[in-house]
């Protein structure tokens, strides 16, 4: 345990070896570090929020307590409750495999254990993660290292962009270990689940559809008026509507 939070300590202190890499999120960094060691567990991202997640606030001190735990000795001592007990236990059980990553960009997350220099992170299109590759031939062929948890590039925001103020998205269970992003508007209280960065669903509708065996870990279903068409995942996230919108997608090679 000792070697665990001399471990974190050294996470904590590595992006302010370099000053000329800033934090791209604009989010202090220890609010940044604490959520990442819970891999985003936080209360503020449920919609509707639970007891089964500590407020970023809580975690936040909870974590400098455990960082200010003395040598040799453990820090779920020092806590005086069983559920902050629980919360330490559960970041160690969070980042226990992972490596410390950072862009070059300023974002910091977690990453497979043999990630590297020069690795590329990238966000595919239907993946709830982002996921680390590296070259594995001059052809420009890629391998998969492994996913990763990256603080500020969730809820699609590396392709999309951040949502615009004030808005921000939640996660909302849904039947087994499914999710969907629910919208909030901090200034109105309003919640919808259409996401404000994107424009009209035209000819398609969102539907109501009992979880499939094959759905993503986050996803809704959508149906074209026209056609009947049904599909699991958000039409205006196919590749040729966002090449629309403007964005830059690169294929990869894959093995």
């Amino acid at each position: 345990m000792s070697q665990a939070i001399a471990t974190l300590k050294l996470w904590y202190s590595l992006p302010n070896r370099e000053p000329t890499i800033t934090n791209p999120t604009g989010v202090a960094f220890s609010d940044v570090f604490a959520t990442m060691l819970q891999q985003g567990r936080v209360r503020e991202r449920r919609h509707e929020g639970t007891d089964s997640f500590l407020t970023l606030g809580a975690w936040r001190n909870l974590m400098d307590r455990m960082m200010a735990c003395p040598p040799g000795k453990s820090p779920l001592s020092i806590t005086g409750e069983r559920t902050s007990s629980l919360y330490i236990h559960d970041a160690f059980t969070y980042v226990n495999g992972w490596a410390f990553i950072q862009t070059y960009e300023g974002y910091v997350g977690l990453g497979p254990p043999d990630a590297k220099d020069g690795d590329l992170l990238c966000i595919f299109l239907g993946c709830a993660s982002p996921v680390l590759i590296r070259e594995s031939s001059p052809g420009g062929h890629f391998r998969v290292i492994g996913p990763c948890y990256v603080y500020g590039l969730h809820d699609a925001i590396g392709i999309l962009g951040p949502f615009p103020e004030p808005w921000h998205g939640k996660l909302e269970n849904r039947p087994g270990t499914r999710t969907r992003l629910v919208y909030h508007n901090n200034d109105t209280g309003e919640y919808t689940y259409d996401d404000p960065r994107l424009g009209s669903l035209g000819d398609w509708e969102r539907i109501e559809h009992e979880t499939e065996h094959d759905d993503p870990e986050i996803f809704e279903y959508f149906r074209n008026k026209t056609t009947g068409e049904v599909m699991n995942s958000d039409p205006r996230m196919l590749p040729d509507a966002l090449k629309a919108r403007g964005v830059n997608l690169t294929t990869f090679v894959l093995g």
